[in-house]
């Protein structure tokens, strides 16, 4: 990564926020966070919330329920677990896959910004340009030329 790169606090909430697990995110969201110190606060509260939430909700492995099999229900958690993990993975990576390509674009934006800097056009091509112009110049001081002779009479 280019050293000193500058990147907006207010693309780092974001990131950051898409990187939350699903609870934590659906909870901080609708704050809508602008600044890291106000980001953290959040989910700080929400993750307070959703512990108070889960203390006060019975597990599934610590209750009985009638007509229901424990086994299935210890499968289905397990299978539940498995699945927030994975998701939560890919979120995590599509957060790490934002990241980079909105650095990519500061970084590329910064260079178009240099002077010297031809970002349209590769030096190659302009090269090309410009030997194709100089060839034309000659053909038409060649082409003049000729007019002057034949005008004048001189061979």
């Amino acid at each position: 990564m280019k050293a000193g790169l500058q990147i907006p606090e207010t693309l780092l909430v974001q990131v950051i926020i898409n990187g939350l697990q699903p609870p934590l995110k659906g909870l901080v969201i609708p704050h809508d966070p602008q600044s890291l110190e106000t980001l953290s606060l959040q989910v700080r509260l929400a993750e307070a919330a959703l512990q108070a939430t889960q203390d006060a909700t019975p597990s599934i492995s610590s209750g009985t329920y009638p007509g229901v099999d424990n086994d299935q229900l210890a499968t289905i958690a397990a299978l539940l677990t498995t699945q927030q993990q994975q998701l939560d993975k890919l979120t995590a990576q599509m957060a790490h896959d934002l990241l980079r390509q909105n650095v990519n674009t500061y970084v590329n934006r910064d260079q178009s910004h240099q002077p010297g800097v031809n970002t349209r056009r590769s030096a190659q091509p302009l090269q090309q340009q410009q030997r194709q112009q100089q060839q034309r110049q000659q053909q038409q001081q060649q082409q003049q030329r000729n007019n002057n002779r034949q005008t004048s009479g001189t061979p």
